[in-house]
C-alpha cells in the first residue's frame, strides 16, 4: 500500500480514483509540391489533419471521459504543400473500454480520410498510464480515516481526471491514495497553501506512521 503525497487540494480531500489514460499521437504523411504549380499533385497534410480533428469527439464527451488536444503543427513554408503534420493529445476516462474505443476511433477516421485524401496516417501511443482505484475497505485506509477523524478531518474520497504516481503505482500493482496537501487553487495565480492544514496534515501523517503500519 502506498500513500502519495501530490494532490494540490485541502487536507480532508483524497484522491482514491484516477483514469486510465493515453497520450496519442497522430502523423499525417502528405506529398510535397510546390503550390503555384502543381497544388492539385499535392497532398496537404494539414488539411488532412483538419479533417481528422473534425471528426473527432473532444472534451467531455461522454460520461466519464474527456480527450483533449494539447499540440498540433505541422507543414514546411508557405509556398509548398504541406508534406507532415501532427496532433499530440491525451484521452482520460474511468473505465478503460472507452479509452481503447477512442482510440479505435481515432484509427476508423484516419482511414477513411486517408482513403479520401491519398495519405498515409500513423497513430501511435508515446504514453499509457492504468488507472487506479484502491479497496478503501482495506485495513490501511481504514485505519488512515481513522487517524483523520481523530484530528477532527472527515475525510471526502475523490475520483478526478488526474494522473499521478497513484496510476504509475497501480501498474506495478501497489494500492494508494493521493492526500491533499493544504491547497487551494493549485496551479493557479490564486494558488494558496494553508499553513495551518499543512501543520495539522503534517501531525496526521506523522502520528499514522508512529502508530506503525508497516504495510504503507
Amino acid at each position: 500500500k502506498a500513500l502519495v503525497l501530490d494532490h494540490g487540494a485541502p487536507i480532508n480531500q483524497i484522491l482514491s480514483r484516477s483514469p486510465y489514460a493515453y497520450v496519442f499521437l497522430v502523423e499525417v504523411e502528405g506529398r510535397r509540391m510546390y503550390a503555384q504549380t502543381d497544388y492539385h499533385r499535392g497532398v496537404n497534410a494539414i488539411r488532412v489533419l483538419s479533417r481528422i480533428v473534425d471528426k473527432l469527439p473532444w472534451g467531455f464527451y461522454r460520461s466519464g471521459c474527456i480527450a483533449n488536444t494539447g499540440r498540433i503543427g505541422g507543414g514546411e513554408a508557405n509556398t509548398v504543400v504541406a508534406p507532415y503534420a501532427f496532433l499530440e493529445g491525451n484521452i482520460y476516462c474511468f473505465e478503460e473500454k472507452d479509452r481503447e474505443e477512442y482510440i479505435q476511433k481515432i484509427e476508423q477516421i484516419a482511414e477513411e480520410v486517408d482513403k479520401e485524401f491519398g495519405s498515409l496516417t500513423k497513430i501511435s501511443l508515446p504514453e499509457e498510464y492504468p488507472g487506479a482505484e484502491p479497496d478503501l475497505q482495506d485495513q490501511v485506509f481504514q485505519d488512515l480515516q481513522r487517524v483523520y477523524k481523530e484530528y477532527g478531518v472527515e475525510v471526502e474520497f475523490q475520483q478526478e481526471f488526474i494522473v499521478s504516481s497513484n496510476n504509475c503505482l497501480a501498474g506495478k500493482n501497489i494500492d494508494s491514495v493521493n492526500l491533499g496537501l493544504g491547497y487551494k487553487d493549485h496551479h493557479t495565480t490564486k494558488e494558496e497553501l494553508s499553513i495551518s492544514q499543512l501543520v495539522t496534515f503534517s501531525e496526521i501523517l506523522s502520528d499514522f506512521i508512529r502508530k506503525g503500519y508497516s504495510q504503507v
